[in-house]
């Protein structure tokens, strides 16, 4: 059987994180669970089969270097489709003749993934991984990422970087939840769960001070 499709890709976490390009794109793993986990606990798993639903389709086709693109291409570059706006033989990197092309088919979707959603479970995924990426067993001992090489080491930072993912990922969350309650009048977004308010504690008064 194979892996299961989705919405986010290792390259699009390194592209909405602005990660360096050489980061690990294969140990970015399990995220068809992250991406489950956080729609059926926060987001609403009928807005993500409507994602899933409308997720675009393009050839599979690798971008060649000295290759003639006709306008409207679609290729494939470091894991991400791009689109040609004009005639090209430049690097699809070149703003001024490439665009990202999009990922789904209906705009209202594609403007929740660029502005928010996808950047959201990018540091999903990477809060979930940074400790497996920095840390391995290794002949029944843990070691960590040092330089290079693996060897014992603080966890200070780490923790640094975990905790700042997750102040990002929070904050991105309030602001995706206040733009889709202003910018759901044609029920696009339906299916969305919203962030749950914490219900007012009601202080009963004692009876003697009800008389």
């Amino acid at each position: 059987m194979g892996s299961k499709k989705t919405l986010l890709t290792p390259s699009g976490i390194i592209d909405f994180l602005g990660l360096d390009s050489a980061f690990p794109k294969c140990d970015l793993r399990s995220i068809y669970q992250i991406e489950v986990n956080e729609f059926r606990c926060k987001i609403g798993m009928k807005l993500y089969e409507r994602l899933c639903e409308c997720l675009a389709e393009y050839p599979c086709e690798e971008y060649v270097s000295g290759t003639t693109y006709p306008e409207g291409s679609v290729v494939v570059y470091k894991g991400i489709y791009y689109k040609a706006i004009k005639e090209t033989d430049s690097i699809p990197s070149d703003i001024s003749c490439w665009e990202k092309a999009p990922k789904f088919s209906k705009p209202c979707l594609e403007e929740l993934w660029c502005m928010f959603l996808g950047e959201y479970l990018a540091a999903a995924v990477l809060i979930n991984q940074l400790p497996k990426l920095f840390s391995k067993l290794k002949h029944g001992t843990i070691v960590k990422l040092f330089g290079d090489g693996f060897q014992t080491g603080d966890e200070k930072d780490l923790m640094i970087l975990i905790n700042s993912y997750k102040s990002d990922k929070e904050t991105i969350l309030m602001n995706m939840d206040a733009w889709i309650n202003e910018n759901n009048a044609d029920g696009c977004y339906d299916g969305y769960l919203g962030l749950r308010k914490p219900k007012r504690k009601i202080e009963r008064r004692r009876s003697w001070d009800a008389a």
